[in-house]
């Protein structure tokens, strides 16, 4: 047993089969386990089932939720889990993927068997759409070798790199799958030869008005207000096109809701106090102001009450004459000499909600799965269309989930398009969207507890830790954990107003 199927995950199943892979002294190994043991309960067992667990029922001892610990849910609908397991144990891998050359080898894994009676489908796209497309038929590899494919990438502009995508695909039906079925994928993503235009370049006409008044400070550019609490350092209002588009104030976070598999570190945090973290706004000031830009940094201590702060954050506002408004978060540990230092982040970002009826959800990132830095291989890079009610794994014990990393960018709107876009300013980030906090989540014992908010709750994170396997093994791996004991990070909000157009555009203009 090398991996903990419990809640969420498991994690880092990759890096154990890289060392599978890497000698002959491994052949494999089990992951615990394949089924959520649980009971249904309720007054409606298959239209909507109250999943139960150790304790429910008044017996003593028990195991709490440790029975709820498979690859699948238990109406047997796969976790994300089962999916990544899938595609790590694939049988081939993707080697040698070249654009200028216009080419890849695929590598059987297996020792014995050919992989024959498939057949190769192949895409890439640029910005998340398809650019090219292809299809390889009855392809044969002996085992332990590997054989190289050309494509047809005539006419695409190689210089703004994309995602090669190789997927291979079952020719014949057989009594567990159809014809067609994706045996496994992978994914190659090549960075363009151009460097895209700075943020600090605004083209508009038009020019930006600064208000001073008392705790409140307030940046009116293009159709958008943005209004500063200075006692909070926060922004606590923007209205675009006279329609508010926050139901908080936009504040730092660390916290999320423990996994199961954070069973073992959720004590170091919770001793932290980590779930009890607040801002405290040490000073605000206005750093530049013309007729093109606003300026404004926050100087913000991270603690808990009767605790010593753990983080202290500058913040930088930037907002141009077009609406833009550029965020960029500078974080020290301010624990890092001392000997009692405060253990790692579960999480590093932004977190706020928007008004009831922003429900629309775009992204261009890793989905459809959920996904984490150790959990990502069953998900794809691409752009993809959600709602905020749709984008929540229930887990039978309710945890953080469905995080979505690599992100470029995300909009969150009403059925019109008219709301928030997060873009990455650099680096990618992680976000996560749904109507549940944090802090809901972690108070509550089951998913048929949850009462959902009517406000949209949004995470824009610099990082979201990994998941692991820790319920039932090691410590989650270091390059997963956020161990750093300074964090730079910036993204961009721009208000947007329209549906069923091309987001990658509209972002270009800004």
């Amino acid at each position: 047993e090398y991996a903990h199927a419990m809640g969420v995950g498991p994690g880092g199943l990759k890096e154990y089969w890289d060392t599978i892979y890497a000698t002959d002294r491994f052949f494999g190994g089990c992951v615990w386990e394949y089924c959520d043991h649980s009971i249904a309960a309720g007054d409606d067992l298959y239209n909507s089932p109250r999943y139960t667990y150790g304790g429910d029922f008044g017996e003593y001892p028990n195991s709490k939720e440790f029975c709820v610990d498979g690859m699948v849910f238990p109406d047997r609908r796969p976790h994300t889990g089962l999916k990544e397991y899938k595609n790590v144990i694939k049988p081939f891998a993707l080697l040698d993927a070249d654009l200028n050359e216009a080419s890849f080898r695929i590598k059987n894994l297996n020792f014995f068997a050919k992989l024959e009676s498939c057949s190769i489908y192949w895409k890439l796209e640029q910005k998340g759409k398809i650019v090219k497309q292809g299809f390889i038929p009855n392809i044969c590899i002996e085992p332990q070798t590997s054989k190289k494919f050309e494509i047809d990438l005539k006419d695409v502009k190689k210089a703004l790199g994309g995602e090669l995508t190789v997927s291979l695909v079952q020719n014949l039906a057989t009594e567990w799958r159809a014809a067609g079925y994706e045996i496994g994928f992978e994914q190659i993503s090549f960075e363009a030869d151009t460097v895209g235009s700075s943020n600090e370049c605004d083209h508009t006409d038009k020019s930006l008005l600064f208000e001073d008044s008392g705790n409140l400070a307030r940046v009116i550019a293009a159709n958008t207000v943005y209004t500063f609490n200075k006692k909070d350092g926060a922004v606590c209002s923007i209205v675009d096109n006279g329609k508010e588009m926050l139901a908080s104030p936009i504040k730092p976070s660390i916290w999320r809701a423990p996994t199961s598999n954070d069973r073992n570190v959720v004590s170091k945090w919770l001793s932290a106090r980590y779930h009890k973290a607040d801002c405290n706004c040490r000073s605000f000031e206005t750093v530049e102001i013309t007729d093109k830009k606003a300026v404004l940094r926050a100087q913000i201590s991270m603690g808990a009450p009767s605790q010593r702060p753990f983080l202290s954050i500058t913040i930088t506002y930037t907002v141009l004459a077009n609406g833009e408004l550029t965020v960029d978060t500078h974080a020290e540990k301010t624990d890092y000499n001392f000997e009692d230092r405060s253990p790692e982040l579960p999480r590093f970002g932004y977190v706020f909600m928007m008004p009831e009826h922003n429900e629309k959800v775009v992204y261009y990132g890793r989905g459809e799965n959920e996904s984490y830095e150790d959990l990502s291989n069953s998900s794809k890079l691409g752009i993809y269309e959600t709602t905020a009610t749709k984008n929540f794994e229930h887990y039978v014990r309710p945890q953080e989930n469905s995080a979505h990393v690599d992100t470029r960018w995300v909009s969150v709107t009403n059925i019109l398009g008219h709301g928030l876009a997060a873009i990455s300013n650099g680096k990618t980030f992680s976000f996560n969207c749904c109507h549940y906090t944090a802090e809901q989540i972690s108070a509550t014992a089951h998913d048929y507890e949850l009462v959902p908010l009517k406000e949209t709750v949004v995470n824009i994170d610099y990082r979201n830790a990994g998941i692991g396997s820790n319920s039932c093994g090691p410590e989650l791996d270091r390059r997963y954990a956020i161990t750093e004991n300074t964090i730079d990070f910036s993204f961009r909000l721009l208000p947007i107003m329209f549906n069923d157009v091309d987001l990658n555009e509209e972002i270009s203009k800004h």
